[in-house]
């Protein structure tokens, strides 16, 4: 049974193909940017997130649930602005209408790469 498993995985390995440690693009503004929003919170809390991305004329809205310290990754390309909306907000992009002209929570840099925003 050894014998089987270390067959597999030698051929496994050589079959896959090796990818460059570095590829150029961090430089590249194209590059969505990495980063985290996590809940800072000692309560599990439901946040509405609503994205506008340069070049776009539409919007993406997520609505995620944290557990306390929780966070989660998101991957945006620069300039891309995130509001952290409230039930308003939400109630205006649901309905249509747009929310570019409020003050957003993120706007997306070059620099922010693993970052990590407080929601509360």
């Amino acid at each position: 049974m050894k014998h089987i498993f270390f067959a597999t995985f030698l051929l496994l390995t050589a079959c896959t193909t090796a990818k460059p440690t570095d590829s150029g693009t961090a430089n590249d503004p194209n590059t969505p940017v990495s980063f985290w929003v996590r809940n800072n919170s000692l309560l599990p809390h439901k946040y509405a997130l609503i994205g506008y991305e340069p070049g776009m004329t539409g919007n993406w809205t997520t609505i995620i649930t944290l557990a306390p310290g929780a966070r989660k990754r998101y991957k945006c390309p620069v300039g891309t602005k995130i509001y952290l909306a409230n039930d308003r907000q939400v109630g205006t992009v649901m309905g249509g209408g747009s929310i570019r002209n409020d003050q957003p929570f993120i706007t997306v840099k070059a620099g922010m790469t693993d970052w990590s925003f407080k929601l509360r």
